[in-house]
């Protein structure tokens, strides 16, 4: 006996639920774009870029100036992690940098900002603040501007 069977995969199309949204090409260039895609997000880990929604881009930022030392040489430390009162931040170099430090909360919420100059190693106060997962950003302000450097803390 034979039974005839079928088979059949699965087909996805490009559609995308926003809120507008337009498609075009002219001269070979194509242009899409989407207004209003819920619950995107985008994640910058070891070098890799990983990100959420349904327009990505081909675009791969290999490097923003030529001038800039690359991120990875500025060694910063952030400690203890978990603490119950004050975090330590430090240059592993020791060399003296003027830089904007904030504190936010899970939301985004600037809880504090200070300006610091010629320091290597400051301390930031978390006591007053709930137990909860903040995040530390460091906007080192040289002559060529360069990308924060953010860190994930936790109060207990």
């Amino acid at each position: 006996m034979l039974f005839p069977l079928g088979i059949s995969a699965q087909s996805l199309d490009n559609w995308v639920i926003g809120s507008g949204g337009e498609s075009s090409v002219n001269s070979g260039i194509q242009l899409s774009w989407t207004l209003g895609e819920p619950n995107t997000a985008t994640i910058n880990k070891n070098g890799h870029m990983y990100t959420e929604g349904f327009q990505q881009s081909y675009l791969e930022v290999l490097e923003l100036n030529p001038f800039q030392p690359a991120l990875n040489t500025l060694k910063i430390r952030v400690f203890p992690n978990p603490s119950s009162d004050h975090v330590q931040v430090n240059f592993r170099d020791k060399l003296p940098r003027d830089f904007d430090l904030r504190l936010l909360d899970s939301k985004g919420k600037l809880l504090q900002f200070q300006q610091y100059h010629s320091a290597s190693e400051v301390s930031i106060n978390l006591e007053g603040l709930p137990a909860a997962v903040y995040l530390i950003s460091i906007q080192i302000n040289e002559q060529v501007p360069s990308l924060p450097h953010s860190f994930q803390i936790i109060k207990h």
